[in-house]
């Protein structure tokens, strides 16, 4: 771990005196000979292929405008966007040659507020929604009381209002860009399979049982290039404000890459045999090596254990050494991903997997290694569970160190909840998936950005770097028009071996979720992440520190204090051990992670 470590702090010293300028655009080509897949992007002959994507959007924005102003305008010229949540519903599959007189015609008897139906269409299917407000709550329930409601030959749906107002898995999805490129061609490769859910999903649930077949791990081997050192305005696209490749983009990248390989897997070629794929968990994240903007990465993705209904999937990051053309490893992460019914959200069985090598027969024994160790850790939680005899010890030892008046010439100790950020997000549809909901990727690194702020104000002698992220588990989807509040703090904090003036520095960040109009401010916890920085002096080179607060010193030394985290109630102490044991199990990540590599 600390040789992993120095590599990490040595080589991000180097990057931080760099800075780099580009511009942006895609390019991707995929075999489809084979389950196998493998995708390069480069964009030196694709710039009009993004360009050809703004036109169509802008294309399809100038198509839309008379849409989009009968939704909001009303006979006075003046603006209208406030709808009656309490009396309106949502008729789905609308025809685009609709009119509101056909609209009004499904109501005889009904009365329909002034300026009360507001319609909306998408280019590409040509099926729309409309939102008809009533005059009384009596109205509305008589509306919904219709049944087999046509206009003309076409059968449309009359529902309650959804708080989200829109379908949003089916408009729009034919590009995702607010999205990196690899996310972005990821989805749009899945693209023809969610036609066909979206031409079955409303059929009845069949009571025949669906084959489960064996598949091996080759199948659904997934592979992406990423050319940064000749392609700069791909680099743009992942570039920090210090010269790095974000962390955050990549975060994004590894859950949609995560997700193409177990739809790879649990899909079959029956149009029985559709699924809904989500992020249950996420073990870790584990960097090895910086990641370097001058040079090219590749990206593997790979089934390593399936269960009944779940699936791990590992991908590997590596960057390639542009002297000795030899791929190094960089990252390796580890995501758990679980087969839904889209009809019930239950559980739905997968196909199994089969092991021709020593090799995948000894990912599969890590990965239910995995899955021991997940349950371990949640049955000795400390949201469950009490400390053990020894972190009791810890607490009390730093209760009565901190309360030693002679410490505090010492060391610097800083209050735990001093160090508490927050951030509040309306979230958009721009940022959903193909599902609809927010997107996982987006969760976690909006999560990760968070975390690296708390702990650059704190620590800001240097960049901080990115060393893990462990133990994500996402407790229940987020939806567009949600409110998004995320806190972070930093729970724990470990000085490196060997390494003067360095720390392991531990960030806790919980999400909340609220839905004011169904539920008003109560929040309900979405995720909590886990991430690990190292902190470490800047290089002489470097001028990162010449404005930035100095650590206290020590006397009238020149040596600064060391850093402690003080929590000062239970809970912050239960934080404190909490993160304290994921700093620990970091060293015993670090050689398994490392043997992972050997092949």
């Amino acid at each position: 771990m600390q040789s992993i470590t120095r590599g990490l702090t040595q080589t991000s010293k180097r990057l931080a005196s760099k800075s780099l300028l580009a511009t942006s655009s895609i390019n991707s080509t995929s075999s489809s000979s084979s389950s196998s897949s493998s995708f390069s992007f480069n964009t030196s002959s694709s710039l009009s292929s993004l360009s050809s994507l703004s036109k169509t959007f802008i294309n399809n924005n100038n198509n839309n405008q008379t849409i989009f102003k009968s939704l909001y305008s009303n006979n006075n010229g003046g603006r209208d966007e406030n709808i009656d949540f309490q009396n309106t519903v949502e008729i789905s599959g609308l025809p685009s040659t609709i009119t509101k007189h056909d609209i009004q015609d499904l109501f005889p008897g009904l009365s329909i507020s002034h300026n009360g139906i507001k319609m909306i269409f998408d280019d590409e299917t040509n099926l729309g929604y409309a939102y008809v407000t009533f005059d009384t709550q009596s109205d509305r329930l008589g509306a919904l009381q219709i049944r087999d409601a046509n206009i003309g030959s076409v059968k449309v749906n009359i529902l309650p209002l959804s708080i989200n107002k829109k379908d949003w898995k089916d408009i729009g999805s034919s590009s995702y860009l607010h999205r990196t490129a690899v996310t972005n061609h990821l989805w749009r490769s899945r693209t023809p399979l969610f036609e066909l859910k979206s031409k079955t999903i409303n059929h009845p649930p069949s009571n025949k049982t669906i084959p489960i077949v064996e598949k091996s791990p080759q199948d659904s081997f997934t592979e992406i290039f990423l050319h940064f050192s000749s392609d700069i305005n791909l680099r743009e696209m992942y570039l920090s404000p210090f010269g790095h490749l974000r962390i955050g983009r990549f975060l994004e990248d590894l859950d949609a890459l995560a997700g193409t390989v177990a739809y790879k897997h649990a899909e079959g070629t029956s149009e029985e045999k559709l699924f809904t794929i989500v992020t249950a968990c996420v073990d870790r994240i584990h960097l090895l090596r910086p990641l370097c903007p001058d040079k090219d990465f590749k990206m593997e993705g790979i089934v390593t254990w399936v269960g009944k209904s779940s699936m791990e999937i590992m991908i590997k990051v590596r960057s390639m050494d542009p002297a000795t053309k030899v791929w190094e490893p960089v990252l390796i992460s580890y995501f758990t991903m679980v087969a839904l019914n889209p009809e019930n959200r239950k559980a739905a069985p997968v196909n199994q997997l089969v092991l021709d090598t020593e090799k995948q027969r000894k990912l599969f024994e890590d990965g239910e290694l995995h899955k021991q160790q997940r349950l371990s850790h949640s049955q000795q939680s400390l949201q469950t569970s009490p400390p053990t005899d020894a972190e009791l010890k810890t607490i009390h030892d730093l209760f009565m160190t901190s309360n030693q008046p002679q410490q505090f010439e010492k060391t610097q100790w800083i209050p735990m909840k001093n160090t508490n950020q927050t951030t509040v997000i309306l979230c958009q549809p721009q940022e959903r998936n193909m599902h609809g909901n927010i997107f996982g990727g987006y969760l976690m690194r909006k999560g990760f950005e968070l975390a690296f702020t708390t702990c650059f104000v704190r620590f800001n002698k240097s960049i901080p770097q990115f060393f893990a992220m462990d133990d994500i588990t996402f407790l229940q989807s987020v939806d567009i028009g949600n409110i998004l509040s995320m806190d972070a703090t930093i729970v724990y904090v470990h000085p490196i071996p060997d390494l003067k003036e360095s720390y392991y520095v531990q960030v806790e960040v919980t999400a909340h979720v609220s839905n004011p109009i169904k539920s008003g401010p109560e929040k309900k916890r979405s995720n909590t992440f886990n991430f690990t920085f190292l902190c470490t002096p800047p290089d002489s080179s470097t001028n990162y520190s010449t404005t930035a607060q100095q650590p206290e010193k020590q006397g009238s030394g020149d040596i600064p204090k060391p850093i402690r985290i003080l929590p000062q109630t239970y809970t912050e102490a239960m934080r404190y051990l909490a993160g304290k044991r994921i700093v620990d199990r970091q060293k015993l990540y670090s050689q398994s992670d490392l043997d992972v590599w050997r092949e």
